[in-house]
């Protein structure tokens, strides 16, 4: 009889835990279901000027302006059918000589390397 008493027990255990586990889910669904979570309204957020690309580096929205340039060459005629004329490297090696015109020597061979820079990348 007693063998009997706990193996009725049990299963009386067994289905109470049973349906006090379906029991409260469908509580729980009801719950939701009938009183829905109150959604916020976002704060208004002012637009940066700024955005976050996918690649993490920060790009402006409006790029900024381009200044061109353009690079008149003293030396180079408008005709491009004429070869461009080289220009020796002997220049890059001879000694500066100073003037008291300002530096008109030093601005001389700098605008002579630039050139010779310019005509390079031409031909590349």
């Amino acid at each position: 009889m007693n063998r009997l008493f706990n193996i009725a027990a049990f299963s009386l255990s067994i289905c109470a835990l049973i349906a006090g586990l379906a029991g409260g889910y469908y509580g729980h669904y009801y719950w939701l279901q009938r009183f829905a979570s109150i959604k916020e309204e976002p704060d208004v957020v002012k637009e940066s000027d700024f955005k976050i690309s996918n690649q993490r580096y920060v790009f402006r929205k409006q790029p900024l302006p381009v200044a061109e340039v353009e690079v008149e060459n003293p030396g180079e005629s408008d005709d491009a059918s004429l070869p461009s004329e080289e220009i020796p490297d002997d220049t890059a090696d001879a000694p500066v000589e100073s003037t008291n015109e300002s530096g008109t020597a030093e601005n001389e061979a700098l605008r002579l390397n630039v050139q010779r820079a310019l005509d390079e990348m031409k031909d590349k």
